[in-house]
């Protein structure tokens, strides 16, 4: 089983991936930083180089590749972000990205999970975070949420989920565990 957890940025993704990540036996995190593609990426994000949204598509498709072609899929894996992010941030044309994912070779996951909030919501968990990233403004989530509730509601590369991530942690717990039948 491989279950991946999306959502944008603070929407409590993080805080589950800690409460459900002792229940699979392998844990991964995308991007990868300790990768060379993920180094870029991590650049990227912090605003340390400039960027187009096809080349972050490539870089992403590149790390997960990387950590993938090391994973053992007969495992339980859980996925903190994964190629639906990409899809969700990155892709002006998702049937070009889909193409690409499926020539690089990606592994679909089982289940993927979105956590879903309002980008107010979002804005107010993260705005006391040391470190920013450059998709973390109320409108960036907006549309990106927008992109990632278009991808749960077509299925897009793989079975989704929603769950309302507005609710309280111990909730969002019980939604989770009740999808995973954990």
């Amino acid at each position: 089983m491989f279950v991946v957890f999306e959502g944008i940025d603070g929407s409590g993704k993080d805080t589950q991936v800690e409460i459900f990540k002792g229940k699979f036996d392998i844990y991964v995190r995308f991007p990868e930083y300790r990768t060379p593609s993920g180094v870029a990426i991590k650049y990227i994000l912090e605003g340390r180089i400039p960027y187009s949204p096809e080349m972050m598509v490539y870089l992403n498709l590149l790390n997960m590749k990387e950590v993938t072609s090391r994973l053992d899929f007969s495992k339980k894996i859980l996925a903190n972000r994964y190629f639906s992010s990409t899809l969700a941030y990155n892709c002006a044309d998702v049937e070009k990205c889909l193409r690409a994912a499926e020539l690089i070779g990606i592994p679909k996951p089982d289940l993927i999970v979105l956590i879903d909030v309002a980008p107010e919501t979002a804005i107010s968990r993260i705005s006391g975070r040391d470190e920013k990233h450059i998709f973390e403004t109320a409108e960036n989530l907006r549309v990106i949420r927008e992109r990632f509730l278009y991808l749960a509601k077509n299925n897009v590369f793989s079975r989704w989920v929603v769950i309302n991530g507005e609710k309280s942690i111990q909730e969002v717990t019980e939604d989770i565990s009740n999808v995973l039948n954990l």
